[in-house]
């Protein structure tokens, strides 16, 4: 069981790096190479809305509307109690890209 929490903090630990990361990158206008970590961060099951926050402003600058309902649908699939944060954000975000699933 101690190891499994270790596995649990060292995760947690990682996501939020990655979200500190991509937010000081997005900061000073990287903000493609925000997303590139962000991807990363969300394709591991991060649960930190943040991230798809950011995600989404980020694919509807460059029109790829597509990817902000590819987002919808990973934070569909998560297992944690942001799980309905996240995809009430999104929807409230994009109403006329998004049906509501909620």
């Amino acid at each position: 069981l101690e190891l499994l929490s270790d596995y649990d903090q060292n995760f947690t630990v990682l996501v939020r790096t990655l979200q500190k990361w991509a937010e000081i990158l997005w900061s000073k206008d990287y903000q493609k190479e925000a997303a590139t970590l962000l991807e990363y961060a969300i394709t591991i099951d991060s649960d930190i809305s943040k991230s798809y926050d950011l995600l989404g402003q980020y694919y509807a600058s460059t029109g790829d509307y597509a990817k902000i309902d590819f987002l919808k649908k990973k934070a569909s699939g998560l297992r944690s109690s942001n799980k309905e944060v996240i995809l009430h954000h999104l929807t409230q975000a994009y109403p006329d890209l998004l049906p509501n699933i909620i």
